[in-house]
């Protein structure tokens, strides 16, 4: 079995959200002494980027990770509002750096309203993205943006901090990518890894398929976010489905939803709806994770299953992973999913723990006299996450 470690340091993270932030805002302070400014956090989200300071427990800045398509210096909800617009990411991967930089500018200048110069910059990354893609973050942090430090880590650890558990199987699933991650005490199990590119704009774009199916020709996905943020579920097996309501759009169109409320997130376990055909469903992800663990390893994450990411969010998502893990592993095994009701800032929030930490700008980061003195070298070395 082979460990990958994300962190040259362990961190401990108390269970108790208050008590975390306590602690973080004491260690922060110590920080202070070496580096005058606090760490920026980003987590670069295919649908929503959020970023802050490390001793904040929130992130101040939460806007679409989009582009417009006819002004490039237009960010965020303006240029969602304009209705042309571009993304940066796909399925986790950059498409364009250009576009990312802009998106930088945006966060640092009208979000932040700070010059990164002094700050430690910490991006957040998933699982199995391209390594040049990391180091090319590396080099537009460093050359454009002159920080002191930066430090790239995978958005399932910072869930594992977040989480406050000795150890979890992190599912993470957000805009772009479903992944499976399972971590012990700071370190992630390497073989054990799955990644899936299906997220919720792949919902989205199914629901809309459904809607159009039942003659709503005119549905965006953008709409349809809107429709299965505020009504669709997924019901327990054993549920009756043949209710129905109206949902009204912004523009005042009323839509009749019916069974298909109930159907949005069938796509997360059964990828062939969307064409996915060799592709297995999260809980199946799920399920093979565990078993690719030791066997010593294997009742302690399928009792800790952490979820994080919007697509999580879903009414009755956590009861249909259970039910469909616990029909695949012995009886003897106990499955627990972990929903918290704050699972969407998971990742950030890790983040900022991370941040906050004194260890973290001189132990943790690739210092700018490293970059200089090393190049990439050094940033393949320290953030190695995969």
């Amino acid at each position: 079995m082979s460990i990958s470690c994300y962190l040259h340091t362990s961190v401990y993270v108390n269970t108790h959200t208050r008590e975390i932030y306590t602690t973080n805002k004491r260690l922060y302070r110590n920080c202070q002494l070496t580096m005058m400014k606090p760490t920026v956090v980003i987590d670069l989200g295919t649908g929503r980027t959020k970023a802050g300071l490390a001793e904040e427990e929130y992130p101040s800045c939460n806007i679409p990770t989009v582009i417009s398509a006819d002004d490039s210096y237009i960010v965020g909800d303006e240029a969602l509002q304009q209705g042309h617009y571009v993304y940066p990411l796909k399925h986790g991967v950059i498409q364009n750096f250009d576009h990312m930089e802009i998106l930088f500018d945006h966060i640092f200048e009208k979000e932040l309203h700070i010059q990164p110069e002094g700050h430690p910059i910490l991006l957040t990354q998933i699982p199995k993205n391209p390594q040049k893609d990391k180091e090319r973050l590396a080099e537009m942090i460093f050359e454009k943006y002159d920080a002191p430090a930066l430090y790239e880590e995978v958005n399932s650890v910072l869930t594992f901090y977040s989480s406050g558990r000795p150890a979890g199987l992190i599912v993470e699933s957000g805009h772009g990518v479903t992944s499976v991650v399972p971590i012990l005490s700071g370190y992630a199990i390497s073989e054990a890894i799955m990644r899936l590119d299906i997220g919720g704009r792949d919902i989205d774009k199914y629901l809309v398929k459904l809607l159009v199916d039942k003659s709503y020709y005119n549905i965006r996905p953008e709409e349809a976010q809107l429709i299965k943020e505020n009504m669709c579920s997924i019901p327990d097996s054993k549920q009756l489905i043949d209710e129905k309501e109206i949902y009204v759009l912004p523009d005042g169109t009323d839509i009749l939803l019916g069974d298909e409320k109930y159907h949005a997130g069938d796509p997360l376990f059964d990828p062939a709806l969307i064409e996915q055909y060799d592709c297995p469903g999260i809980h199946e992800m799920v399920f093979q994770s565990i078993f690719k663990c030791g066997l010593d390893l294997r009742r302690e994450f399928a009792n800790n299953i952490i979820l994080s990411g919007g697509n999580t969010l879903f009414n009755g998502f956590e009861n249909k992973l259970k039910q469909e893990v616990e029909a695949r592993v012995p009886q003897s095994m106990k499955v627990n999913v972990v929903a918290d009701k704050d699972r969407l800032y998971y990742v950030w929030r890790g983040g900022s723990i991370l941040g906050s930490l004194s260890t973290f700008c001189k132990n943790i980061c690739v210092s700018r006299q490293e970059y200089e003195e090393f190049g990439m070298p050094i940033v393949r070395k320290k953030c190695n996450g995969l």
